[in-house]
């Protein structure tokens, strides 16, 4: 929508607080519903985790389109320039002076990156503090603002989370239906192998190891289909990434998959799961996160 995006201020793509860029990006949103939809999706009603990604899908498709047209119309040096590369749809990897400090370097990587924050977004910080319309606005927003060199990262800044939402607090069995409903909605777009990329921040051949393949036999699997064989640890490994992202911080889980723990035996996440003790893990983490009555 062109007409909104010429009305979208360009200080939100890079110094807005989240109340100043909540009402410059407020309009981006009114028509789509998505705290409508979401709160349909929550409840269980057919059909609504399709109308509730597509909704969510055509908001993170407006703030990209709005933030590309403010970087050609002259937006301070680098901001706006993942959005630029993004919008046309171009996988081509970010340049070098485009390139944020993240494992995600890559256009398409970050379209995906905003998509998977509708697994978590019920509890979003921003969601909670502005509401679903907007908060939604807002977590595209932040994800963004992380790709675009100089711009401040986005906060939803002080108060208090209601007490069922609260960070600390584990998702209880409707939020992790949820999770795993609109996962497999994002699945029409995205692979199953692509998400867990995206997710744990590999690369192919990172990809390929955890398997025992190649790079080439990786990326076969992805445009033609996993194998049976490996069909079964996919499902593992792609749970426990909706886990992860559901769970932590935005940008947090390919750090924590890095990271040697002792409930794994002193290997890393991904360690085990080269070692196909990916039930094993995923049972581990999802007691860790006190998920077990949800499982």
């Amino acid at each position: 929508m062109s007409d909104r995006a010429t009305v979208i201020p360009k200080s939100i793509l890079f110094d807005a607080d989240a109340d100043q860029a909540r009402d410059g990006i407020h309009v981006l949103g009114t028509d789509l519903h998505v705290g409508h939809t979401m709160a349909a999706a929550l409840a269980g009603q057919q059909g609504a985790v399709a109308e509730f990604v597509g909704a969510y899908r055509t908001l993170t498709e407006r703030v990209l389109a709005a933030a590309g047209s403010l970087a050609a119309a002259g937006s301070p040096a680098g901001v706006g320039s993942a959005a630029t590369t993004a919008v046309g749809g171009r996988d081509r990897p970010l340049g070098a002076s485009d390139r944020p400090a993240s494992p995600f370097t890559d256009a398409r990587l970050l379209r995906r990156r905003m998509m998977l924050r509708a697994v978590e977004l019920p509890v979003s910080p921003f969601v909670i503090r502005y509401g679903a319309d907007d908060g939604a606005a807002l977590t595209v927003l932040e994800v963004l603002r992380s790709y675009s060199p100089g711009s401040r990262p986005l906060s939803p800044g002080p108060g208090p989370a209601p007490e069922s939402l609260e960070a600390d607090t584990p998702l209880d069995s409707v939020l992790w239906r949820f999770a795993e409903d609109v996962l497999r909605e994002l699945h029409g777009a995205h692979a199953p192998l692509e998400v867990i990329r995206d997710v744990f921040g590999l690369s192919w051949t990172q990809t390929g190891e955890l398997f025992g393949v190649s790079r080439q036999a990786i990326a076969q699997w992805n445009e033609q289909g996993v194998p049976p064989g490996r069909q079964e640890k996919v499902a593992a490994m792609l749970a426990l990434a909706v886990l992860l992202a559901a769970k932590l911080r935005p940008g947090a889980v390919p750090g924590v998959v890095r990271t040697p723990a002792p409930a794994y035996g002193d290997m890393t996440l991904l360690e085990a799961l080269a070692a196909d003790r990916q039930h094993e893990i995923l049972d581990i983490t999802r007691r860790s996160f006190d998920w077990s009555a949800a499982a």
